[in-house]
């Protein structure tokens, strides 16, 4: 499972750090950073980021970054890193993961990480917003066609084009697989090739090389991947337990 994660803080030298420490973590994916909080305000509301996690200056011009974790409201889960001790109450009453305090480690970092998949996968507490649909561009300049998250039974790389597979009905548009792989639910859609994603509520069988769709079609799981489709499994697996 993969969850994205954005930062926000005015000062470079921090979000150079904090990017560091998400881009060497596995299971965690960096959509971007901002140092206008007003500006991270916009991208957050507006859906033009859809982070599971931000991380939060506190100190910083225009909004800081309790004003801010009140403006995006339930849209993602937040970690406050400020070099400040004296706002973990306020923090806290914002129902944050947890509050860093700057320099941190990056073992302190994977705790505070540790504590918002926990929160996620049990989804409890603050989560961010899915949106039941997304729109692509079509073959024909200035058409959009609206996609129903939930009949997406899987999405297929075809060169620079993605096509994107529902039950009854295919689309092609202009992306690569990495873009839209970063805009869907990782709780929903799980990536186990290079060339395709699944939607897990679809999935009937799964195989050491392939899965097996309830309509039939089978796609490929490339050995990168395999991983994380296995962790997928576990996760939702029902066993008797091991004496």
């Amino acid at each position: 499972m993969s969850f994205r994660c954005f930062a926000v803080d005015d000062e470079n030298h921090a979000l150079s750090v904090i990017s560091g420490y998400i881009t060497s973590t596995p299971g965690l994916i960096l959509e971007g950073t901002e140092n206008d909080p007003l500006q991270a305000m916009v991208m957050i509301n507006g859906g033009k980021v859809r982070p599971n996690i931000v991380f939060l200056d506190i100190d910083m011009p225009k909004l800081s970054g309790l004003q801010l974790a009140e403006l995006i409201g339930n849209r993602a889960l937040v970690i406050f890193t400020t070099a400040f001790a004296d706002y973990a109450v306020q923090a806290f009453e914002q129902e944050a993961v947890d509050y860093i305090l700057k320099p941190f480690s990056y073992d302190r970092f994977l705790k505070a990480v540790e504590r918002a998949k926990e929160r996620l996968r049990a989804g409890t507490g603050k989560t961010a917003k899915e949106d039941p649909f997304f729109f692509i561009k079509t073959d024909l300049k200035g058409r959009y066609a609206q996609i129903p998250v939930d009949e997406v039974d899987y999405i297929h790389a075809d060169g620079n084009y993605i096509q994107i597979h529902l039950s009854d009905r295919m689309y092609q548009t202009y992306l690569s697989i990495t873009e839209i792989s970063e805009r869907l639910s990782p709780d929903q859609f799980i990536r186990c090739h290079r060339s395709y994603i699944v939607n897990i509520a679809k999935v009937k069988l799964v195989e050491s090389s392939t899965i097996t769709l309830k309509s039939g079609q089978t796609v490929p799981v490339g050995s990168t991947f395999r991983p994380g489709v296995l962790q997928k499994v576990e996760e939702n697996l029902f066993d008797r337990p091991q004496p």
